[in-house]
Parts: structure tokens; sequence; C-alpha cells
């Protein structure tokens, strides 16, 4: 008789406890993954942003010298040095490439040479669109 009425008295108590953290559970893996979500964001945010400040600086250096200037891999070699000092290792090479996808000019501690870019992916894409933003920095294709 003991054992029925602890029995009885229990099962409602385990029975709510289980709900509330089952509950508790779910409600917590939600607020973890939207916290994640948003973290997430700000990180792309902030990435693109900084991509974005170096694409300004990059459109500065095309738009203020000439083609002529750009072509001269000494020319480019200072401005590259002035890059990387004012924003440390972010900028590692410069090249300048033509329309035909032969690289003109390079500055930068790869033997690039006159390296020919038709067939890459990014060359492709970059013909098409103003600028692109390639997630290939391990691979010197992009």
């Amino acid at each position: 008789m003991a054992l029925l009425v602890i029995a009885v008295s229990l099962t409602p108590l385990i029975l709510i406890s289980s709900i509330i953290l089952y509950q508790f559970h779910v409600s917590y893996h939600e607020k973890v993954l939207t916290h994640l979500e948003e973290v997430v964001l700000k990180h792309r945010q902030n990435i693109d942003s900084f991509l974005d400040e170096k694409l300004a600086d990059i459109r500065v250096m095309a738009r203020t010298f000439k083609l002529e200037q750009l072509r001269d891999e000494t020319f480019l070699q200072g401005k590259l040095a002035t890059l990387q000092g004012e924003h440390g290792g972010v900028f590692v090479d410069l090249g300048l490439v033509n329309e035909a996808g032969l690289q003109i000019a390079y500055a930068g501690a790869f033997k690039l040479g006159r390296a020919r870019y038709t067939e890459a992916d990014w060359f492709k894409k970059a013909m098409k669109s103003q600028h692109i933003k390639s997630r290939a920095c391990s691979n010197r294709g992009g």
C-alpha cells in the first residue's frame, strides 16, 4: 500500500519533470543555434566589410595611376610595399592581368612571371563582373 502511494505521488512529479527537462533542452538548443547564426552573420558582415575596404584600395590605385605605370613591375612593387606598410600582411602580391588572361605585370613573393589565367574560373568570372571575391586563398589560381 505504501509503495502504491509513493508511486502515485511520484509519477506526476517524474512526468512533469521530464516534460520540463525536454522543453528546456529544446529551448536551449534553439537559443544556442540562433546565437551561433547571429555570430556567423556578424563575422560574415565583418569579412565582407574588410574585403570591400581592400577592394576600395585597389580601385583607388587603378583609377589614380595610368596603365603604363601599372605595367612597370618596379612601380607595382613600390605600390605593394606601400599597401603592405599600411595594411600589414593583408596584401601579399599584386598582379596586372590583361583582357586575354595574360599577366603583364607582377609584384610579390611568388614567381608568377607571365602567367596565363585564360582558363581560370576566377578570371572568367572577373571578365563578367566589376569585381569578384575569391575564397581560393591557398592556390595561386584565384
